[in-house]
């Protein structure tokens, strides 16, 4: 996920950092993952084919996200259109802020790993299939 114009001055200390994603189809399977960002100062596209993300260098910094089903009582999924809210993520945003080619302004690309496999269902919404549930990255920083 690519977030353009983060407003976050080089230098700033980041305070919290949470990635919020909406569900588009039931999830009846744990799924673990590991968030990171792109390791540069200014992610760019993911419009050319040369962009992969599986060859995208990452942040040394990762958080674990794990999703389980049957937290919503004695449904054994997660309902569709959902927003969820990931650990914070704090220390892989500061990651690349601390960058020497991070400013002000810049984009960063969130990168979500995972080694289960997922249904075929699964998926989140983009921001080209419905800007309204986007991926978002809220950020809380003192500078």
């Amino acid at each position: 996920m690519r977030f353009e114009n983060v407003n976050i001055p080089r230098g700033s200390t980041i305070l919290s950092a949470h990635l919020k994603m909406n569900w588009c189809r039931s999830v009846k399977y744990r799924i673990e993952g590991l968030i990171q960002a792109e390791a540069t100062g200014n992610a760019g596209s993911f419009s050319s084919t040369d962009r992969q993300v599986c060859h995208l260098p990452t942040t040394k910094t990762g958080v674990s996200w794990i999703w389980e089903p049957g937290v919503y009582g004695d449904r054994d999924d997660w309902p569709d259109n959902t927003w969820h809210t990931s650990p914070d993520i704090g220390k892989v945003v500061q990651e690349v802020t601390d960058r020497s080619d991070w400013s002000a302004g810049n984009a960063i690309a969130i990168l979500f790993s995972s080694e289960t496999s997922p249904p075929e269902d699964m998926y989140f919404s983009a921001y080209d299939e419905a800007a309204r549930a986007a991926p978002k990255l809220e950020i809380t920083y003192a500078y």
